[in-house]
Order: structure tokens, then sequence, then C-alpha cells
């Protein structure tokens, strides 16, 4: 699930829904005219959004998606869909925006290179496993793309693969072989042996502050669990450049986030400006971390900043002023296994985050989802979750038993065009028995809720999906 920007080019941001299980993907589009309480993915028609299929179930198109900007330099925002199993390799499709009229249904194989081209990975590595805009890596006003092969390398050193796939106005052709892609066309970032790299990943913005967008890259598997940023840089005309190796970053090219245990680097996601610094900042998560009981989870939120970092971060040693720890409430929470960045939801002038917590209530798995307000400090060096109290965030239950609200969280923009931020919170496994799943988007708002509907001293802390209108 992700914001797409606006693939439609009406000025109001899209919205993309995965449903892999199906292999369908939907788009639905931003308005700012009211929408019922809900709204049946089933109805798009092309004037309101369009479903993306084309494949057998088992291929699990939909796996990953994600908005990317404008990588063909034509004006309109364009979006990627992952298929990690897709014919044994693992497929993406990319599919560009515009402004003409989509069909009700879009077809991923009749992509042919004038609307989208497809990418195929090699056998077996999960190409399309984890998928993302890079911003504009390489600085040449075109946004880029992000493709993880996390199974890359020998079955017992699977060290994995993330590509970053270069924006371009010239023409592309239908189908499109990462292998084949040149030096001049893709970065190519290899991991350590059994770091799983690309098990996830994300564009994190300009998190260094020397004007090009970088990006975060997890490998939960290594040790302690490991994240990377990568700083970006200028494309280079060499094409036959070696693969940029995660093990051997130096200061100029990124640095290596060391966890404490717990799946560190199980999910990572930009965070936007939190701290309102002018730098953009990253957030990763460790699902099965240990705070204040048995894995509540944990999310590690780390500061931009322009001064260099050292080679390796120890992430348990952040102490407030370069970042801090946001652990999750009760035993087998699981939170931060969804993590994003909201943007700006009480229109303050800080952007905010969300964190998922799918095993929320574990008598129930009815999930949690946490929004926390950025801010410009002081902060402590570890937040629990618990203190959210409306004034600095909410909760967000689901409705039923088993719904795993939170299973995924995004940042979507500004859906309805009021000019502030959205958030969507994923339930996959909603409504009970059925299990076909739900999305839910909750509007920023500027104004605090408070429990009588009245400013006054009674803000709500905790809210259920139930109770949106």
């Amino acid at each position: 699930m992700s914001t797409i920007a606006d693939i439609n080019g009406d000025g109001i941001n899209d919205l993309i829904i995965g449903a892999p299980s199906g292999s369908r993907v939907y788009v639905l589009f931003g308005t700012r005219t009211a929408r019922p309480a809900a709204v049946p993915l089933a109805n798009l028609d092309g004037t309101n959004g369009f479903e993306i299929n084309g494949l057998e179930n088992f291929h699990q198109l939909g796996f990953a998606a994600s908005g990317l900007g404008d990588i063909n330099g034509d004006g309109f925002d364009d979006m990627v869909v992952g298929s990690p199993t897709g014919e044994l390799a693992g497929r993406c499709y990319v599919i560009f925006g515009r402004a003409t009229p989509f069909d009700p249904v879009v077809n991923v194989l009749d992509l042919d290179g004038t609307d989208g081209f497809r990418l195929i990975g090699a056998d077996n590595m999960g190409a399309g496993f984890t998928v993302s805009s890079a911003g504009d890596f390489n600085g040449d006003g075109l946004a880029d793309l992000l493709v993880s092969e996390p199974y890359e390398g020998s079955h017992n050193e699977l060290r994995g693969r993330t590509y970053v796939i270069y924006g371009t106005t010239d023409p592309v052709p239908a189908t499109r072989n990462l292998a084949d892609l040149s030096g001049a066309q893709v970065l190519r970032i290899d991991g350590q042996p059994d770091d799983l790299s690309g098990i996830a990943m994300a564009g994190i913005g300009d998190f260094n502050g020397d004007d090009y967008d970088d990006i975060l890259i997890g490998a939960a598997f290594q040790n302690l669990g490991r994240s990377y940023v990568v700083y970006g840089r200028p494309s280079t005309n060499d094409e036959f450049a070696p693969p940029l190796l995660l093990g051997e970053l130096d200061p100029l090219q990124g640095f290596e986030m060391v966890g404490e245990g717990g799946r560190f680097g199980e999910t990572v996601s930009g965070v936007g400006d939190f701290n309102g610094d002018g730098l953009d900042d990253l957030m990763v998560g460790a699902t099965s971390a240990t705070g204040a009981d048995l894995r509540t989870g944990r999310s590690y939120l780390l500061f931009g900043r322009s001064e260099s970092f050292p080679d390796a971060i120890l992430m348990g040693t952040l102490d407030g002023s370069d970042g801090f720890k946001l652990d999750g409430e009760i035993f087998r929470d699981k939170s931060g296994n969804s993590i994003s960045g909201a943007g700006d939801l009480n229109g303050d002038g800080f952007d905010d985050l969300v964190i998922g917590a799918a095993s929320a209530l574990p008598v129930t798995d009815q999930g949690r989802s946490y929004v926390v307000y950025g801010h410009a400090g002081p902060f402590p060096s570890e937040f629990p979750l618990a203190l959210l109290d409306g004034r600095n965030g909410y909760k967000v239950d689901g409705v039923e038993r088993l719904d795993r609200a939170g299973s995924t969280v995004a940042g979507s923009g500004d859906l309805n065009g009021d000019g502030l931020a959205d958030v969507v919170i994923g339930a996959a496994d909603a409504p009970r028995f059925s299990s076909t799943g739900r999305a839910y988007v909750i509007y920023g708002t500027p104004e605090a809720i408070f429990a009588d509907g009245m400013e006054g001293d009674n803000p709500v802390r905790q809210h259920s999906l139930d109770q949106l209108r």
C-alpha cells in the first residue's frame, strides 16, 4: 500500500492498494469531492481509479507497490508494482502516469514501452519483493526506481542485491532485463553474506543535505540486524561499473546502522523532516525487539544531519540528540511490522510518522497503529508508544478480532485536496472470516480531537477504525 503521488495529473494525490493473493492492484484517484464511508474497489471504472491485473494468483502481483514520481520526464507521476514469484524470476511493472483516461482494467502483459514496461529479474532471486521510489538519486531532475532481489547469492550466503534504476527521457523497450542494464542505467548494490539485503528498502529524501536524494536498505538477518544508508550521487557513464558493496561503504558513500537484535531492518522508511531542522530523517523497525515486555517491537528514528556519520552507528546508543527509540506497548505487539512517514497530518509544520502493530491486542489480534507527531524536541532516548495522549499523537485500533489492522501503514499524501497529509492503515485479514482485506484512510486535521468534540483538556488518545465516517 502506497501513495502514488499524482498519476492522473489532476493536482491531487492518488493511492495504490495491493491485493497479492489475487494478483491484483487497485489505484484509487484522490478527489476533493466527499466520499462515502466505504468505497468498494470493485467499482473502479477508470474515472475514479482502475484495477491492474493480468497474472495468475501465484505470481503475487501487488506484493509490493510504490509511487515513483516522474521517471520518464513527461510531467506525470508514475508507479511500480512487484511480482516476486512471477515466472520464477520475479518481475516488476512500471506504469506511466497520464492525463488521458485509464481503462477500468490495465493488463500488465499489454505494456508496450509507451505506457509502461516490465523488468525481469534472475531466476529465484525474488525481484519485486520490495519496490520503492529512490527520489532523484543521481540529481538529473528525474525520479529513480528501487528494485530488490533479496535472495541474490549462493544458497549458503544470500547477500541480496538492490538496483537503483535511473529515470530517463529516452524511449524504453516493453521488457528490460535487470541483468542487461548498463552502469549508465543502473547502480547495483550488493549486501554482505547472509544479509538478505533489500528485504526492505526505501527512498529517504535528502538525509545529509547534499542536494541528492538518498536510500535506506534493510538487512534484518545479519547478526543483530543491519541497515545501510547509501547517499545519492551522480550516475556514471561506465557501462561495466562494478556493484557498490554495502560491507565496504566509506563515509562519502554512506554508513551502516547496527541494531540490537529483534530483526532490526525488517522494515525501513523515510519520515520526512520529523524534527524540523531542514533535513530528512529515517526510521528502522525491529519487530521482535524486547522493550518493556517480550516482542513488543521497537522502531528507531535517526535524524539526518549535514555532518559526516561514522562508518557504523550502534542504534542502541541513540540519546535523543541524534534520534530515539519508540517502544511497543505489550507482549507480542510486534510494533514496527510496518512503518512510514506520514507527512504533516496536523498542519503544524513538522512531518509526522505512523507505526503499525498488527499483532497488538494479542488476545484478539485486532491490531493497532500509532501516529506520532513531529516536533522540535527535546527528545528522550526512548519513547514508549503507550504515552501517546492525543496531543503528541494517538492510537488507532482495528475493528474486529483477527483484523490485523496495521499490517501495512502508509503516508498517502493529500488524498482529499485540503492541504493536509493523510494516512492509510491496512487490515490484511479484515473483515473477520472473509479476509478480503480493508484499507482505512484517515484524513489529516489541524484541530486536536477531543472526547466531547470541543476544544478543552480531554484529548482523545485512542480511536477505533470503525469510528471513521
